[in-house]
């Protein structure tokens, strides 16, 4: 699959390696964002600092650059059939960013945001503009000539 060079840096082996599948971007809303493909895509995105040592086999790198923190392995590639032998020398990487404010705390983040959403949505339900949105939205759906030119309208 790889060689890694002198510099530390993977190369793949087969002429074809890097062109074979596109970047695949993950991004988990108010928890991190995830990259995974050859060593060449990352790069190229900018995504990983000059000079950085790319980690053997199964080794992970750690690192904290502004308000991000890093987290770079390799990772089974997409269709990859097997044991962990077949890709974990390969040119196949997973990269992944989280706010480092977040403190290592995985989903916390996000898992306070939705239940503060939920709390506040409760909340609004309580209130006049909320029953005011239920009526015309009942008044709505009881109405036969406003649902028959719905029904027209959606063809």
């Amino acid at each position: 699959m790889s060689d890694v060079t002198k510099q530390g840096r993977p190369q793949p082996t087969h002429p074809s390696a890097s062109t074979e599948c596109e970047l695949l971007i993950t991004i988990r809303p108010r928890d991190s964002a995830q990259w995974e493909g050859t060593a060449e895509q990352l790069r190229d995105e900018g995504l990983i600092p000059e000079g950085t040592k790319w980690p053997e086999g199964r080794a992970s790198r750690y690192w904290d650059g502004g308000k991000f923190s890093y987290w770079l392995r390799r990772t089974r590639p997409q269709g990859i059939k097997g044991p962990m032998s077949v890709w974990l020398n390969g040119d196949y990487w997973m990269l992944r960013t989280s706010l480092t404010a977040d403190g290592n705390e995985g989903c916390l983040p996000s898992q306070i945001y939705e239940a503060r959403c939920a709390y506040e949505n409760a909340l609004w339900r309580k209130t006049p503009e909320h029953s005011i949105q239920c009526n015309r939205g009942w008044k709505a759906h009881q109405d036969d000539a406003f649902q028959s030119f719905m029904s027209k309208a959606k063809g």
